[in-house]
């Protein structure tokens, strides 16, 4: 789905008076990105001279490096792990905007007011659609599935017998009067085992004693009703991104 990173931008060079709008997130230069921050922070990072011209690419992932530490370790303590400074520096816009939203979160945070654009949905229909017609493309290009060989008999003459691993049907009729309405039920504080049969196992004519038997262990699983749960919430408690930008702008989910 088309980003709205690029909007944000735009606002945020025109709150901070930078007459600078790039036409892309991949034409966000990293020397850009550090003009925002230091206009944010009214003060220039001690970077050297050469390092801040960016004339070489080390440069720029060096300056790109500088805007991570800051924003993630001393400003916004946010996890910016994700970004990789060199994807920065080669215009990938997904990396770069992540960037952007960490700054407009600290552009807000200092009484900036920034917006998310309204969304355009035949934007978004033209998005979708042109995925639809690649998969369709993609799938017409696949070969025609192979038909199952039905060349051979599934049925053995060897089966039934008292030593076969699934057991003759004289053995599996009587493993089923034996554990017929039987029930077992084990309770260990977490975790509640039931074993029943209550629902016996027809057999058709012509059925494989093999297939029946595999029918009947089917009804006779175990089924695991746990009364713990594992926590999902990550015991890292630094925030990312995304989640402070839904709080800046009033987009926080809703818990169930």
């Amino acid at each position: 789905m088309p980003t709205p990173s690029l909007p944000l931008l735009h606002q945020l060079l025109h709150h901070l008076g930078i007459p600078v709008l790039p036409p892309s997130l991949s034409s966000t230069s990293p020397s850009l990105l550090l003009v925002i921050l230091e206009a944010l922070f009214d003060t220039k990072l001690p970077l050297p001279p050469s390092t801040r011209l960016c004339s070489t690419q080390d440069d720029e992932v060096s300056v790109v490096k500088c805007i991570l530490g800051v924003l993630a370790d001393d400003i916004l303590a946010m996890d910016l792990t994700l970004v990789d400074p060199v994807r920065v520096v080669q215009g990938s816009e997904l990396e770069i905007a992540v960037l952007v939203m960490a700054l407009a979160v600290l552009a807000m945070r200092q009484g900036i007011e920034l917006s998310l654009p309204a969304p355009n949905p035949q934007l978004e229909r033209s998005y979708w659609l042109s995925d639809t017609e690649d998969d369709d493309h993609t799938l017409a290009d696949l070969p025609p599935p192979i038909s199952p060989d039905c060349s051979m008999s599934s049925r053995n003459p060897n089966f039934g017998a008292r030593n076969d691993v699934f057991g003759g049907l004289p053995d599996l009729l009587h493993t089923q009067n034996r554990h017929e309405a039987a029930q077992q039920t084990t309770l260990d504080g977490h975790a509640t085992i039931k074993t029943h049969v209550d629902v016996p196992v027809g057999f058709m004519p012509g059925m494989d004693t093999a297939s029946a038997a595999l029918n009947f262990r089917e009804h006779s699983k175990p089924t695991m009703h746990s009364s713990s749960y594992r926590s999902t919430t990550s015991s890292d408690h630094r925030r990312t991104v995304l989640q402070d930008m839904l709080e800046e702008l009033g987009l926080g989910l809703g818990e169930a």
